[in-house]
């Protein structure tokens, strides 16, 4: 924490990797990642798509597929036929669904229809229901109508209830779907807009109904068939070495979601959600490793625990260390006493436990610009508040990174943003960064 911001959480390269995974990194067995074949590859959703990483884990779970010549129509509003169908291959009836429809309780649903097996079996769960004796296949799903089948899901009711009053059109909520809202929005697998509306009554695309279905399927534990380990993430060749429940696998990091991102970069100790083919290949494989952190308020070495002020809520936490949990200061290895109060620390969840896997605590007391970088170890900085220029020694052992990466003194530019530590004018430890909106 400098000057009452928090700086991201480095997702670099964590150093320090056992013996044993060198050694058996030679004899894995080549998993390949199957996500290329065909149907897991749409040239409308890219790598970097906000819901590719919902869309490419739902095809790879056989819930969703495109609608043809290599497309997934991300932003086509989804129908109530396609949004029956993902939800009944959601709860895995879908297989049973396929034996033919023999529904006649809708008038517009005809029995030789596509979708007339999903409609019979999210109708006979009172999961979709209906109106005036129609099913409506072909109309869109409006949000709170898609609040209420999530809810429906989670077993929630949808009669009247309280707690969306942080919506800025709260009072647009219907009152036959403000309780589903809440049970939704509580259960993560669906969220407002960053104006703070809901817009109860927009209608919902493609690529918003996978984001909530696979929301919901990993809430429940239905997305992934295994939750893996990462053991090296920068290996041979590009690859990353998972442990899984069923051994490990060489994965491409160029395939391996994380954060939204394909290929957005994976560190050793992350967890994974990995689902397989049929042939046991890893079809999917993304990181699913919760991240919080915030301020250290205490430490207990004896009892391997630490609080901290969540950046998230603003609570105080306690969380304790798992036994293989990696701590950082200042960009090197070190142990639990060594945190101090006021250290801001970026914590990595066990996704299971909720013991702490890595942290990693930095401290600075600058905060500024960089105006040059000089010769002998000498950097320059301008304070962010242009009211000081200073200029630190820079010593051949201090922690540089930029942008979360390690760095060397020659990698800093003029204008780069900076957070020092430094003690009589010595710049230990140097953070830059350049893709961050400030710090």
């Amino acid at each position: 924490m400098v000057g009452g911001v928090l700086v991201g959480y480095r997702r670099g390269k964590l150093v320090g990797l056992i013996a044993l995974v060198l050694i058996m990194w030679g004899s894995v067995a080549g998993v390949g990642l199957a996500a290329q074949e065909a149907g897991l590859r749409f040239g409308d959703v890219p790598g970097w798509h906000w819901a590719g990483e919902y869309i490419y884990g739902l095809a790879a779970r056989g819930v969703i597929s495109g609608i043809g010549q290599g497309r997934f129509a991300p932003e086509k509003q989804v129908s109530r036929a396609e949004f029956a169908k993902m939800v009944v291959y959601a709860i895995g009836k879908g297989e049973a669904a396929t034996g033919g429809g023999q529904t006649k309780r809708f008038s517009d649903v005809k029995p030789e229809d596509w979708f007339a097996p999903f409609v019979e079996v999210v109708q006979s769960r009172g999961i979709m229901v209906g109106s005036d004796g129609m099913f409506r296949p072909v109309d869109g799903v409006t949000r709170v109508e898609a609040a209420v089948v999530l809810a429906r899901l989670f077993g929630g009711g949808v009669a009247a209830g309280a707690g969306i009053g942080e919506f800025a059109d709260a009072g647009d909520i219907p009152e036959w779907a403000r309780s589903a809202v809440v049970v939704a929005r509580a259960c993560g697998v669906i969220k407002g807009y960053p104006d703070g509306t809901f817009k109860p009554f927009d209608k919902v695309t493609r690529a918003e109904a996978a984001a909530m279905v696979a929301r919901y399927m990993d809430a429940v534990g239905l997305l992934y068939d295994a939750i893996g380990t990462v053991e090296m993430a920068d290996g041979p060749a590009g690859k990353v070495l998972v442990k899984s429940p069923v051994g490990l696998a060489a994965l491409p990091a160029s395939e391996v979601w994380a954060e939204g991102l394909q290929g957005g970069g994976v560190r050793r100790l992350d967890q994974v959600g990995i689902i397989f083919g049929a042939d046991g290949s890893v079809k999917f494989c993304a990181v699913v490793t919760p991240v919080d952190g915030g301020m250290i308020a205490w430490v207990e070495a004896g009892s391997g625990r630490f609080g901290y002020v969540s950046r998230g809520d603003g609570k105080l936490k306690s969380v304790v260390l798992s036994s293989e949990c990696s701590i950082y200061r200042q960009g090197r290895r070190c142990n639990l006493s060594d945190l101090q109060e006021g250290d801001t620390a970026y914590v990595v969840l066990d996704r299971t436990s909720g013991r702490a896997m890595v942290v990693d605590a930095r401290r600075a007391n600058f905060a500024g610009k960089v105006l040059a970088v000089e010769g002998s170890g000498k950097l320059r900085v301008e304070a962010m508040d242009g009211r000081e220029l200073r200029q630190f020694s820079v010593p051949e052992g201090a922690v540089i990174y930029v942008d979360g990466g390690k760095a060397k003194l020659g990698d800093l530019n003029p204008g780069d943003k900076v957070l020092i530590w430094e003690q009589a004018g010595i710049a230990e430890y140097i953070e830059a960064l350049r893709s961050e909106a400030g710090i």
